[in-house]
């Protein structure tokens, strides 16, 4: 299928983070934890939108979509948040190209969901464009695993 879409993980793909804390992960955790398995507490869920989409919008204006975990009641690697992200984008899965840092959220289950995936090695020292626009320059080989 012809390529549709890209996807980029935002944290640590798009914005590189030196520490990583992952403030929504442990949130979702408590919130699922407490028995709320679908969606976390809509007071954190509307603070959390607000922040996270200005600041999205503020560093990626050009972006179509923005799909965030908050806003799809899971995290990665779950397979809602994939599915919502193909919902956002109006695409089925192998018209998407994952593009990440961390090999099972990024590389592994994106795949597993049908989607097209590459991996990011920033201790590698590549850049985005090195992953990215040369597999698609290249006629979209998909080399990086």
């Amino acid at each position: 299928m012809a390529l549709k879409a890209v996807a980029f993980d935002a944290f640590g793909t798009l914005v590189y983070i030196g520490e990583r804390r992952s403030p929504y992960r442990q949130l979702m955790r408590w919130a699922q934890e407490h028995g709320r398995t679908r969606r976390i507490p809509r007071a954190c869920a509307q603070t959390w939108q607000y922040r996270m989409e200005r600041q999205g919008r503020e560093l990626l204006p050009m972006l179509n979509a923005y799909a965030m975990s908050y806003d799809a009641g899971a995290v990665k690697p779950q397979p809602r948040i994939y599915q919502f992200l193909l919902k956002k984008l109006g695409c089925i899965a192998d018209e998407v190209l994952f593009v990440g840092d961390t090999v099972v959220a990024d590389l592994e289950e994106p795949r597993a969901f049908g989607m097209q995936a590459c991996l990011l090695n920033r201790s590698a020292g590549q850049a985005l464009a090195d992953v990215v626009l040369a597999d698609l320059l290249v006629g979209g080989s998909l080399r990086n695993t």
